[in-house]
């Protein structure tokens, strides 16, 4: 499988991602929310979505629910 893989800023989580999936344009997203936009440190935030078959996920990443959107959907995220 052709991945393209990508690591947290001390190397402790890893993630690998086909680059078929990548490819696939019409499931990326532009998320302008308050709480994208503030974890990602810019005006929005990207994301591809993708089937559990084309990635991989190393390490253990320590997840929580970013419940206060403002859609009111929780979002679960990730950090090292």
């Amino acid at each position: 499988m052709d991945c393209i893989t990508g690591t947290c800023l001390c190397g402790q989580i890893a993630v690998s991602v086909t680059k078929q999936a990548l490819n696939a344009t019409d499931k990326t997203y532009i998320c302008r929310c308050k709480n994208c936009r503030q974890t990602s440190g810019s005006f929005a935030s990207t994301g591809v979505i993708v089937a559990n078959s084309d990635f991989k996920i190393t390490g253990e990443p320590k997840l929580y629910q970013d419940r206060k959107t403002d859609s009111g959907t929780s979002i679960q995220r990730a950090f090292c």
